[in-house]
């Protein structure tokens, strides 16, 4: 209204809603103790799109090289059966879903971790036991998946030191790419990292 009490312009029903998204989205992470985690994440974000090549590694590059490091004791533990691969063509069959496996449940973790910290679910002081609480889904889903996969692998190949092999693999590999996934998130937040 201007001072002869004339309309001048409105507000549209779309630009009220943002206003009142922003400010509940602003509540909530206050509420759960996470605005200065909230605004650290919108200024990562902004480096992430407009950022030098070198402030864009800053915050990419830790996370791939502890990826790379969790592969390769997935890798470490796939030649553990390293007789098993030479003597039996066969495994070459199994070595991608093994580590497709792997990596799909660090993946899993890894989001779980960050998703459960930004809304809250996450109390860092009490990290170990929603640690170890993943490792337990972990070492279950990978004893059940390498359970099926072992069975599929036996009745695929007929091979019994086939299937152990395969079995085996899967459930380490899953145990061992989930603990790591939901802990890599907790130490790179915990040393100021991305």
């Amino acid at each position: 209204m201007d001072s002869e009490n004339r309309l001048v312009g409105i507000i549209t029903f779309d630009d009220a809603m943002d206003v009142i998204e922003e400010e509940t989205t602003e509540d909530i992470y206050d509420k759960a103790g996470l605005v200065e985690l909230n605004k650290k994440e919108a200024s990562r974000s902004d480096i992430l799109v407009n950022g030098s090549i070198f402030s864009i590694w800053r915050v990419r590059l830790p996370f791939l090289v502890l990826t790379m490091i969790g592969g390769l004791l997935a890798g470490g533990i796939i030649g553990a059966f390293e007789e098993t691969l030479e003597a039996i063509v066969a495994t070459a069959i199994f070595v991608p879903v093994i580590m497709d496996m792997g990596g799909n449940a660090g993946t899993q973790s890894s989001t779980i971790f960050a998703r459960a910290l930004v809304l809250g679910h996450i109390d860092q002081k009490r990290f170990t036991k929603h640690f170890f609480k993943e490792l337990l889904v972990g070492m279950s889903m990978g004893t059940f998946v390498g359970i099926g996969t072992g069975i599929i692998a036996y009745f695929w190949q007929g091979l019994l030191g086939l299937s152990v092999a395969v079995g085996l693999s899967l459930a380490i590999t899953m145990t061992v790419a989930t603990a790591l996934g939901f802990a890599t998130p907790y130490f790179l937040v915990k040393f100021g990292f991305d």
